[in-house]
């Protein structure tokens, strides 16, 4: 009687995990490259939880996805939980606070060299721009958003 009652709680336990997990499974699904190698950057999807491309980002605690649409680019940073921490726009060497995310207000954007603020993590970077965050007094992430270089 007892194995019946646990083999019964097993199931329930495989179907609730699996039902937890399903975002994330559908989070790694998406258009990742052109078929020749080339990474796409998504037209749509800015906002989203889990945007249908793969991050920009190899730092799987802080998703960074990019995204263009005629001609401007957006940056969005996200939690590994898929919520939206705060997102950029960028159109050659400037860029700006889209008024989105639960960090939007602890964005800064600086451009040319500034120095990296004590103890800053990367979470993003290449030759036009870099991400990097630290925490605060309340120990929530504060964001620098560096533009090194007008975009091509």
């Amino acid at each position: 009687m007892l194995k019946r009652h646990l083999h019964a709680a097993f199931r329930v336990l495989v179907l609730a995990c699996c039902l937890l997990a399903s975002p994330f499974a559908f989070a790694q699904c998406g258009c990742p490259s052109d078929g020749h190698g080339a990474k796409l950057v998504a037209g749509t999807g800015l906002g989203q939880a889990f945007p249908a491309v793969d991050p920009a980002s190899r730092n799987a605690a802080w998703p960074v996805y990019e995204f263009q649409r005629e001609g401007v680019r957006y940056v969005q940073i996200n939690d590994r939980a898929g919520n939206v921490r705060a997102a950029i726009g960028l159109i050659g060497g400037m860029a700006w606070v889209l008024p989105m995310g639960i960090d939007a207000d602890r964005v800064h954007v600086a451009t040319g060299n500034a120095l990296s603020a004590a103890g800053a993590r990367r979470v993003f970077g290449n030759a036009e721009l870099v991400i990097e965050y630290v925490l605060d007094r309340d120990r929530r992430p504060a964001w620098e958003v560096r533009v090194l270089a007008q975009s091509k």
